[in-house]
């Protein structure tokens, strides 16, 4: 079977446990929500490793399938890539991998301190943005008009000696013609 024919029915069939999962998930949570914990809604627990997630966090559940599935992807793909298994074999080994993974409450923590460290660094990104724009706007108001002088003669300078390194290598190339020209 050609490999994009084998990539495509496993997308479609990705896809679908996806939507099944999800209907699944709501339909637990919604006989949650009326009174007791549903069957479905145990296995889902016990499959996900997510014992401890409500109805009100149902949104929280939904994130969590979106992460199993990367991983469960990401895994298939490594192992697909750096093994001598069958593409099928690695898809099943990625799905293994990523049922351990959130059943023994790894894919919780690491998605929790991967969010935390990717939030951190958004916070001092954002907290840069709004500082260096303080900087510009103090320059900008008391002026920089003894600093624009400087730029410009500086850039002056600049063109000047990348024109004179160009002139210099032609003055080479020429020297050079002519000494092959003399033989």
């Amino acid at each position: 079977m050609k490999k994009g024919v084998e990539f495509t029915r496993f997308a479609i069939m990705l896809a679908a446990a996806v939507i099944l999962t999800s209907a699944l998930a709501s339909a637990g949570f919604f006989q949650e929500a009326l009174g007791g914990k549903s069957a479905l809604g145990s296995g889902l627990d016990f499959l996900f490793g997510t014992q401890n997630i409500t109805t009100a966090s149902g949104q929280q559940f939904l994130v969590f399938v979106a992460i199993f599935v990367i991983v469960f992807v990401a895994a298939a793909d490594i192992v697909s890539t750096f093994s001598t298994f069958s593409a099928m074999t690695s898809w099943i080994i990625g799905f293994a991998l990523a049922i351990i993974t959130s059943a023994t409450g790894l894919l919780s923590q690491l998605s929790l301190v991967v969010f935390s460290f990717v939030a951190g660094v958004g916070v001092i990104a954002i907290a840069g943005v709004i500082i260096s724009a303080f900087v510009v706007a103090f320059a900008v108001h008391f002026g920089i008009s003894g600093l624009s002088g400087w730029l410009k003669a500086r850039k002056t300078m600049m063109e000047a000696e990348t024109g004179a390194v160009k002139a210099a290598a032609g003055i080479r190339a020429l020297k050079a013609i002519e000494k092959e020209a003399a033989r």
